[in-house]
């Protein structure tokens, strides 16, 4: 038999009423926040947990796509975007170096034992072991499951039609720059900017994307004048010339004189974008027809001709009659063929390419209308044309003109032009005097519209 005091049970009862007030006052305490959040703040607390889950994964911007036209006016493109892959191999999750070095090597096309000396390590990180694999044989090594190896897929600028319009178009550095031509000139349109996506991460930390919240970042996509059946033809033409003639390069370009939009163009040598790496000679990479000057010499007769006849210093009906050779000042010019040609009509001089009869022609313009007509010609400046690295002749200033430089530059000489300020005179003499601005770009197309 237990005996208590009554004290004793006075007091164990106060202790068990403190205890379960305090029990009471923190399970009232939880009801209270459970309320809160579940009824008062539900929203809140939703949207916290949302912004948790929600990520937002960056998209790498897509370049716009290089149009040519046909003759049959279909679009063709010339510079795209292929989806390629890479091949990453992590060492310290592969687990027989030997047989992955065996069975990768002869699908990616590199030598086994200097793969296996690659990957036979215990690093945690390698640069891609290939790039520019075909989804194919990507999806082979996807399908043999090997541990510590990856398949990745990016998109990388390809040139369809290789080296044709190579210098117009230039190319696409491995940082994404466009470099040279089209892509160098237009590389802020083309190449778009970075993007997003918001995906969802669940409780095991996989992302589901939703395409629908994917910001576009493509790129404009741009259509030249270029025609490329015409391109091909004189790429062709200009090639067999070169080759015949045994010269070390050449030039063409053809331009439309009433709108200044180029046709063609094209040099010799050239390279294939798609392979600019490989390129040893750099300045291959220069488009001549706009940036290679030259004295253009006789072809500049008719220049000096058009600037008499618009002046009204040279009538039309102008003739004179011409030895073999002509003193100016203290120097002595002769034809080319050291021959006299006589009577000659201004047909004559530009068929006969008659050096001593431009040297009367031109002193009967004088220097002061020479000069402005060479200016108007665009021959001091830059033609405008849409296209990177482009580049200028020269001209000695008025003042520095001696009766001799205004001979001799009446007939090309001690003047450097480009192909393309050349052509751009002939054009503006087609089109009654009035000269166009040269262009490549024919329509840009932005993605949003």
């Amino acid at each position: 038999m237990i005996v208590r005091n009554i004290g004793d049970n006075q007091q164990y009862r106060l202790r068990i009423a403190v205890v379960s007030s305090i029990f009471l006052v923190l399970w009232l305490a939880v009801i209270a926040r459970l309320f809160d959040r579940s009824v008062m703040q539900n929203g809140l607390a939703d949207a916290e947990a949302q912004a948790q889950q929600q990520v937002q994964v960056p998209l790498n911007p897509n370049r716009g796509t290089i149009f040519l036209m046909g003759s049959d006016g279909t679009k063709i493109p010339v510079a795209m975007n292929d989806p390629l892959d890479s091949i990453n191999v992590i060492p310290d999750q592969v687990v027989n170096p030997k047989s992955t070095s065996d069975k990768l090597a002869s699908l990616i096309g590199v030598n086994a034992t200097a793969l296996f000396n690659e990957i036979n390590n215990n690093k945690p990180y390698l640069p891609p072991v290939a790039t520019k694999i075909p989804l194919s044989v990507g999806q082979e090594i996807n399908n043999l499951n090997l541990p510590g190896v990856s398949v990745s897929q990016q998109f990388y600028r390809t040139y369809p039609e290789g080296a044709m319009a190579a210098q117009v178009l230039g190319f696409v550095n491995a940082s994404g720059e466009g470099q040279y031509g089209i892509e160098g000139y237009y590389n802020s349109q083309l190449q778009g900017f970075e993007g997003s996506v918001t995906g969802q991460r669940d409780g095991w930390g996989n992302v589901f994307l939703n395409p629908s919240t994917a910001t576009n970042n493509q790129g404009a996509s741009l259509t030249l004048t270029l025609d490329r059946d015409i391109q091909v033809t004189v790429e062709q033409m200009l090639d067999a010339a070169v080759k015949k003639f045994k010269a070390k390069s050449g030039s063409v370009v053809i331009v439309d004189p009433k709108t200044g939009a180029i046709i063609a163009m094209a040099n010799d040598p050239t390279f294939d974008p798609n392979n600019y790496s490989q390129v040893t000679n750099q300045s291959v990479f220069q488009n001549s027809v706009i940036s290679r000057a030259f004295e253009p010499g006789s072809v500049m007769k008719s220049v000096s001709i058009a600037a008499g006849l618009d002046s009204g210093k040279i009538p039309v009906n102008f003739t004179g009659t011409y030895g073999d050779s002509v003193k100016v000042g203290n120097d002595i010019i002769h034809t080319a063929t050291m021959q006299a040609f006589g009577h000659e009509t201004l047909g004559d001089v530009l068929a006969n390419s008659d050096n001593v009869a431009m040297v009367d022609i031109s002193s009967r313009i004088g220097r002061d209308i020479l000069f402005d007509y060479l200016q108007r010609f665009n021959f001091d400046s830059l033609t405008g044309i849409d296209l990177d690295t482009e580049s200028s002749g020269s001209m000695p200033q008025m003042r520095d003109w001696l009766p001799i430089n205004l001979a001799n530059i009446s007939f090309g000489q001690g003047i450097s032009v480009t192909p393309l300020q050349m052509v751009m005179a002939y054009a503006a003499i087609a089109n009654q005097g009035v000269y166009m601005q040269p262009y490549v770009m024919q329509s840009v197309s932005y993605p949003n519209g």
